[in-house]
């Protein structure tokens, strides 16, 4: 949403009436693919539980992480940084 200091013209409200109407909201829409972080959350998660249960102290790393579900370090981290709110240096099943 742009502003500026002149008043808001009657088709540009009537713009934002329709998309807000068709989508509930106002925000813009996010153009190209999926980040990498979200599409590989759900397999890393699966990842550190099954790691973590097999492991003597019941912890692993993204490196060993990574190794395993063969998707680089970076996404493996950016995985568990961004998306999954996890330390990514040691990772202990909950």
């Amino acid at each position: 949403m742009r502003y500026s200091k002149r008043p808001i013209t009657s088709s540009a409200l009537n713009k934002m009436m329709k998309k807000f109407e068709a989508t509930g909201s106002l925000a813009s829409c996010q153009s190209g693919s999926p980040s990498t972080a979200t599409v590989v959350a759900p397999t890393v998660e699966q990842t550190v539980q099954s790691m973590s249960v097999v492991a003597t102290h019941g912890e692993c790393n993204a490196r060993e992480v990574s190794r395993w579900t063969e998707v680089s370090y970076g996404s493996v981290w950016r995985a568990l940084q961004i998306t999954l709110r996890r330390y990514s240096y040691k990772l202990q099943h909950n």
